[in-house]
């Protein structure tokens, strides 16, 4: 049997579907609560969002009038997730996990939409400390010890 050299290919995501009963008011918390430019739309039944250069968000109509689930959570990523949180705080939007600081500095918070879909919202932060980072503190306060 000859020995198969496939090619592993580069892939990304591409977007994400999410389910609603009211189009309407989905879109409404997608563009005017979370922000996202609508960039696609199939009348009453779909809507997309940009989420970055590449992947995009399509809201559509459920056809069948299943329970929703936390199976699959998007996460969308923002410049000031403050900002994004205190607009959901605003418009009174289930806040799933209050707004928390990773300890790579990333924001996170969870939220759900009009459908009760979780959303992850974030913002990167500064990155893990590096090694060189930690030695300096303990350094630090090896020195603030023996002073």
């Amino acid at each position: 049997m000859a020995e198969s050299k496939s090619r592993r290919q580069e892939s990304r995501l591409h977007s994400l579907d999410i389910k609603t009963k009211d189009l309407k008011k989905s879109c409404d918390f997608y563009s005017n609560v979370l922000g996202l430019m609508s960039i696609v739309s199939m009348g009453c039944v779909s809507q997309g969002y940009v989420l970055s250069r590449n992947n995009y968000l399509n809201v559509e109509i459920e056809h069948e009038n299943n329970e929703v689930n936390d199976t699959l959570v998007p996460w969308v990523q923002f410049e000031d997730v403050q900002e994004i949180y205190r607009r959901c705080e605003d418009a009174g939007v289930e806040i799933v996990m209050p707004l928390t600081e990773q300890p790579d500095g990333n924001l996170i918070a969870k939220v759900r939409d009009p459908d009760g879909n979780m959303i992850g919202i974030s913002q990167l932060g500064k990155g893990p400390p590096t090694i060189a980072d930690m030695l300096d503190r303990a350094n630090v306060n090896e020195e603030e010890k023996n002073e």
